[in-house]
């Protein structure tokens, strides 16, 4: 079975008015309210990185008006989960800045810039930021370009297997978590991305299938960790998701963290039981998983 991309399409359709309505309140609030501090999270970033920022902003998106000639310049931005969104804005001469932001409670934000090259067939950028600087977020230092129809995604490197098994599950959620070119959601999209020719093997295979054979230490009052019969000899990878097929009355979302030769580590994101009853799920060994979303995927996310 091959995914299918107007499922996602037509999902992430009808999510994009409100996806454009929060990244342009984000943006606003980001770009008007810097240099008051008062945008959600600025608490945490100082006045003077909070303004070198905004003005990086403001370079980026006049420079990025005036480009006609590259499709690849310009503001995108991702969404995972209800509370967190990220914005990566370019342009040739001013450079990148990327904008992190959970708005749940505490309300953090991370930032970076710095300089950004398109070359080689990817987007290289340069941070000014290292990772022990204060309130920085760790960019990634290369994005690959992927064109579906005529959408535009920016993709890390190291994350391209992550963005095909997010095809590949036809999950418009997961989907979400990757940087796609404001203004892209209504726009066409006809099959499958063009992605580099070593991950289209991905996009259409048969969904990945692993059963629970045992449990981490509850180290927390979450799950422990789910450990799976299915590991790298497999297809597994780390941060790929997975989905409760069997038992049916329980809806479960898991991200693999940890992968080895033949079994692999996953976390609980999201587990509760289809009838609405508030009692905890108690995953048992040998419940079976799948790596393709559900009709109702909607329901597995929060």
């Amino acid at each position: 079975m091959k995914p299918s991309p107007g499922r996602v399409s037509n999902a992430m359709n009808k999510r994009c008015t409100r996806n454009t309505a929060v990244l342009f309140l984000t943006l606003a609030a980001f770009v008007c309210g810097a240099r008051a501090q008062s945008a959600p999270g600025l608490e945490e970033i100082s006045e003077e990185l909070t303004a070198l920022v905004a003005d990086r902003w403001d370079a980026i998106r006049l420079e990025a008006a005036g480009v006609t000639d590259d499709e690849w310049v310009g503001s995108y931005t991702s969404f995972d989960g209800p509370t967190i969104s990220t914005q990566l804005a370019w342009s040739p001469a001013a450079g990148f800045i990327i904008w992190w932001e959970n708005c749940s409670r505490p309300q953090t934000a991370r930032v970076n810039y710095g300089s950004a090259a398109f070359a080689g067939g990817s987007l290289r950028l340069t941070p000014a930021l290292t990772e022990q600087s204060p309130s920085s977020y760790p960019a990634a230092s290369e994005y690959v370009p992927v064109r579906w129809g005529e959408q535009h995604y920016l993709i890390p490197s190291d994350e391209m297997i992550n963005f095909a098994y997010a095809v590949h599950s036809t999950s418009a959620a997961e989907v979400e978590t990757f940087l796609v070119k404001v203004g892209d959601y209504e726009k066409e999209r006809k099959g499958l991305p063009d992605v580099p020719p070593e991950y289209r093997k991905y996009l259409g295979m048969k969904p990945l299938r692993a059963a629970a054979s045992g449990f981490g230490p509850n180290g927390d009052r979450w799950y422990p960790k789910i450990i799976l019969d299915a590991g790298r000899a497999g297809g597994v990878v780390r941060g790929m998701k997975f989905y409760l097929s069997r038992p049916g009355n329980v809806y479960m979302r898991l991200v693999v963290t940890d992968v080895g030769e033949h079994s692999s580590e996953a976390f609980v994101m999201t587990a509760r039981f289809r009838d609405g009853r508030e009692e905890k799920v108690r995953p048992k060994v040998g419940w079976e998983f799948t790596s393709r979303a559900p009709e109702d995927d909607s329901q597995y996310h929060p």
